[in-house]
C-alpha cells in the first residue's frame, strides 16, 4: 500500500492477507510496510523475508502510483496486481483493478469477495468496514455513495459487527497526538487566496512523539475550517 499508511491502506492490507489466507490455507501471507503506531489497533504487519520474492505475487493496494507504493524490490515479483480507488495516474502492474468511483480501497475487497471465492472472514470485515469509514469521514465525503452505505450495512448485519467498538479503535488517541494537533493549529499558515499549509519537521515530530503516519495523517484534521479553500501538509519523513 501506499507510504504514510492510513486506515483504508492498512484495512485493505491486512483484510486481504486475511481473507487470500483463509481461503488457499497453504500459501504463505505476508502485508509488509513501514509501521504506524497510530494505527495499530488496526492490525500486525510482517517483517520482509527473502521468500517473500521468488515465485510470488505481489498486490499492491490503495496506491495510484509506484514512486508512492511502500514496498522494495518491487522488479523482483513474478506478478504485480493493482487495487485502487483513486484516480489513475499510471500503470504499473500486470493487472490493474482500478474504480475511482468506489469510495475506499476496502470497498473495492468487499466487492471482489462477493464476486469472486474468496472468502471473507468477521476479521476482515471488520477491517474493510474501519476503512470504509475512515476514508469517507464517517460518511461525510462525496465519495460515501448509496452503494457505500449497502456496502456497510450488508456488513454490519452478515458479520454483526460491533461498530461502536470499532470506532473507540478508530479514534482513541493520546495525549502526544492531541498536543501534536494543537501545534498544527496553532501554527498554520493561511494565505489571503485560503490556502493552509504548515511544514512538519523531524524535530517537531521527535518533539511531540508522533511517527511519520501520524505527521501525514494530520492533514485531515484541517478539513473542516471555514476559511481554507485548499490545505496542505508537508511533514519530513
Amino acid at each position: 500500500r501506499h507510504i504514510g499508511a492510513d486506515i483504508d491502506a492498512l484495512g485493505s492490507q491486512i483484510a486481504l492477507k486475511d481473507i487470500i489466507k483463509t481461503t488457499f490455507p497453504k500459501k504463505n501471507v505476508y502485508a509488509v510496510g513501514a509501521y504506524a503506531a497510530k494505527f495499530k489497533t488496526v492490525g500486525i504487519l510482517d517483517k520482509e523475508v527473502e521468500e517473500m520474492y521468488e515465485n510470488s505475487l505481489l498486490i499492491i493496494v490503495d496506491c495510484p502510483t509506484l514512486k508512492r507504493t511502500d514496498a522494495s524490490n518491487i522488479e523482483n515479483f513474478s506478478y504485480v496486481v493493482k487495487i485502487d480507488h483513486h484516480p489513475f495516474e499510471e500503470k504499473f502492474s500486470d493487472i490493474e483493478l482500478v474504480d475511482e468511483e468506489a469510495s475506499s480501497a476496502s470497498e473495492l475487497i468487499v466487492d471482489l469477495c462477493k464476486n469472486t471465492k474468496l472468502i471473507l472472514t468477521k476479521y476482515a470485515a471488520e477491517r474493510l468496514y474501519m476503512g470504509i469509514v475512515s476514508d469517507t469521514g464517517r460518511f461525510l465525503h462525496p465519495t460515501a455513495s448509496p452503494k457505500t452505505f449497502s456496502v456497510c450495512a450488508e456488513l454490519l448485519k452478515k458479520y454483526d459487527i460491533d461498530k461502536t467498538a470499532l470506532y473507540k479503535t478508530i479514534y482513541i488517541r493520546n495525549l502526544a497526538e492531541v498536543s501534536f494537533n494543537g501545534y498544527v493549529y496553532q501554527n498554520l499558515k493561511v494565505t489571503e487566496n485560503g490556502v493552509g499549509y504548515i511544514l512538519i519537521t523531524d524535530e517537531i515530530q521527535k518533539q511531540f512523539g508522533v511517527d511519520p503516519a501520524t505527521s501525514g495523517n494530520v492533514v485531515n484534521e484541517l478539513t473542516y475550517i471555514n476559511e481554507l479553500l485548499a490545505w496542505v501538509t508537508f511533514s519530513e519523513d
